[in-house]
């Protein structure tokens, strides 16, 4: 069924709330009562997170800082540019 855009689907009936409610909820509980049930059952340790806060969640998952340094590392290499000779000052006369 759908709608045109701007119209919205007519309210659920209390029965289908409740359907939803379940059927959101229910990954949560399943995977929530799995971690505590591994955790005090079977024993398995705590996750900890490192103690180095400077390290982010998406640098550990996806080395997205090392890739930034490599690539910025490649990009100066790339963009070496020869040092300027310097200018001596120039000496007029009656100038000290």
């Amino acid at each position: 069924m759908f709608f045109p855009f701007g119209e919205k689907p007519p309210p659920l009936p209390p029965k289908g709330k409740h359907i939803r409610n379940i059927i959101v909820a229910l990954p949560f509980f399943l995977v929530t009562s799995w971690v505590l049930y591994r955790r005090l059952v079977l024993g398995e340790e705590k996750k900890v997170l490192p103690a180095d806060r400077s390290v982010s969640l998406l640098n550990m998952v996806t080395g997205w800082e090392e890739v930034q340094q490599g690539q910025a590392v490649e990009r100066a290499e790339r963009a070496k540019i020869p040092k300027i000779p310097e200018i001596p000052d120039l000496q007029l006369p009656g100038m000290k």
